[in-house]
C-alpha cells in the first residue's frame, strides 16, 4: 500500500494495480505498462530469494545489488546506464538483463521489458557487459585507472561504466 501511495505522488501516473503476479502502471497518456516484482519473478530461485530478503541492502544500492545477483544467474548482462533526474541532470543506475531480455532492477524491486526501460526510465546505456567478461573487463578498468585500490572508491559496475566513458573520450 505504501508503494502504491508513493507512485500516486508522481504527476504522470494515473493508476497502479496488482493482478496475477503482475503490476500494472497506467500513465497520463492512457498507456499501460506491466512489470513483475522481483519476489514474483524469482519465486522459484532460492539463491536469489535469499538476496531479496535483505531490503536494506537493495534499496539505493543498485550497483552492488546487481553485481551480487549476477553471480546467481545464468546467461545475463550487467548494464549501467544514465537515467534522467525528475527535474534536472542524470544519475548512474545498474541493472541486469536476463536471458529472456528482461531488466532486473533490484533497487526498485522490479523486473520489466526493454520497452519499459526505454519509454518510462529513458535510460542511456553506458556499459553493457556479459557475465562471462565481467572479471576481464574489471581487471582492465582497474589497470586503466592506475589505482590498484580504485574499487575502494567506486563499486564494480560504476567503475566499468566510467572506464567505458573514458575510452569513448579518447
Amino acid at each position: 500500500m505504501i508503494l502504491k501511495n508513493l507512485f500516486y505522488i508522481l504527476p504522470f501516473i494515473d493508476d497502479i494495480r496488482y493482478e496475477n503476479g503482475l503490476i500494472f502502471l497506467k500513465i497520463n497518456n492512457g498507456k499501460e505498462y506491466s512489470f513483475y516484482s522481483t519476489k514474483d519473478y524469482f519465486k522459484n530461485n532460492s539463491s536469489v530469494q535469499y538476496i531479496l530478503k535483505d531490503k536494506d541492502f537493495l534499496v539505493g544500492n543498485c550497483h552492488n545489488a546487481s553485481w551480487k545477483i549476477i553471480k546467481h544467474l545464468g546467461n545475463v548482462s550487467l548494464i549501467t546506464e544514465l537515467l534522467p533526474y525528475y527535474f534536472e541532470g542524470t544519475f548512474y543506475h545498474s541493472v541486469v538483463r536476463d536471458e529472456n531480455g528482461m531488466i532486473i532492477d533490484l533497487a526498485n524491486n522490479a523486473v520489466y521489458s526493454e520497452e519499459i526501460r526505454k519509454k518510462l526510465y529513458h535510460g542511456r546505456i553506458i556499459c553493457e557487459t556479459k557475465k562471462g567478461y565481467l572479471d576481464e573487463k574489471l581487471e582492465k578498468a582497474i589497470r586503466n585507472s592506475f589505482q590498484e585500490d580504485i574499487t575502494d572508491s567506486f563499486n564494480e559496475p560504476l567503475l566499468l561504466a566510467l572506464c567505458k566513458q573514458a575510452q569513448k573520450r579518447k
